[in-house]
């Protein structure tokens, strides 16, 4: 079940859950140093991924929080990127397939996102999607990175359990 609520573990758990989940993602048993799960950032896309990740591969970036003015929502702000690799640096063929399918399981996620925020102790809904092709030539892989934003009720009641009386 899908909860954003309390922390990044949650988050990350979560999201490393649906790669694990997909059958499109992770079916190879992960190797010493490499896996189909990875957090980074955009700029590891392009600096190079191949030395640890399986292909395909689900890469989650990290997260911004932006609570309302009344804290009583907060904003989740992230991307993944779902990646495949290919043969030929002059295919253009195979560098199209990465992105058919990058877009295939990428939507699928958008989806199990959503339908498991519906069904949420804590409602969550799943807002501000886009999607864009990245290719790293160099590295024969290529994908489509999805950003979006996620909210959530968050509570505002101080937790009188974590504070010591004075």
């Amino acid at each position: 079940m899908i909860n954003f609520n309390l922390n990044a573990n949650n988050f990350y758990s979560y999201m490393r859950q649906l790669a694990t989940r997909h059958k499109g993602i992770g079916k190879d048993k992960p190797e010493e140093n490499r896996k189909h799960f990875f957090i980074g950032e955009l700029e590891d896309f392009y600096m190079g991924l191949r030395s640890v990740v399986l292909f395909p591969a689900l890469v989650v970036e990290g997260f911004q929080i932006n609570p309302s003015d009344d804290q009583e929502t907060w904003y989740r702000e992230s991307a993944f990127t779902v990646i495949f690799d290919y043969d030929d640096h002059d295919n253009y063929a195979q560098q199209t397939d990465c992105f058919s399918k990058s877009e295939d399981i990428g939507r699928e996620i958008l989806r199990r996102i959503a339908a498991d925020g519906d069904e949420s102790v804590c409602p969550i809904r799943i807002n501000n999607i886009a999607g864009v092709q990245v290719l790293n030539e160099s590295d024969r892989y290529a994908g489509i990175r999805f950003s979006f934003s996620i909210n959530n009720a968050n509570a505002t009641e101080i937790n009188e359990d974590v504070w010591d009386d004075e």
